[in-house]
């Protein structure tokens, strides 16, 4: 999706404003939005805009990029922000159990 492909309307580059996510439906609908993982939706370019929480999550955590190391992710996320993995035994999908509240 974030390498433009002008003969696919689906693949443009980015979530475009017109687009309504599963998220943004279930926000409005008063549900709390939460993901933790990959998101290959949006470039890697830095603006605040084009990540995760634009999609209208509450909250983030995971890799911008695709093909990223799970031990040394260099697109690491927390909601909005690029964050530095923690630890030298880090590893993305054990960090992902954490950072993510449960409800019981």
């Amino acid at each position: 999706m974030v390498n433009p492909r002008p003969t696919l309307p689906g693949y443009q580059g980015d979530l475009n404003r017109n687009c309504v996510t599963i998220a943004q439906v279930l926000r409005e609908s008063g549900y709390q939005t939460m993901m933790s993982g990959k998101w290959h939706v949006t470039p890697n370019n830095g603006q605040e805009a084009q990540l995760a929480l634009a999609a209208r999550l509450d909250r983030y955590y995971g890799i911008i990029a695709g093909a990223a190391s799970y031990y040394q992710p260099f697109t690491l996320t927390r909601d909005n922000a690029p964050i530095e993995a923690e630890g030298s035994d880090y590893y993305l999908t054990d960090a992902d159990r954490a950072a993510t509240p449960r409800h019981t």
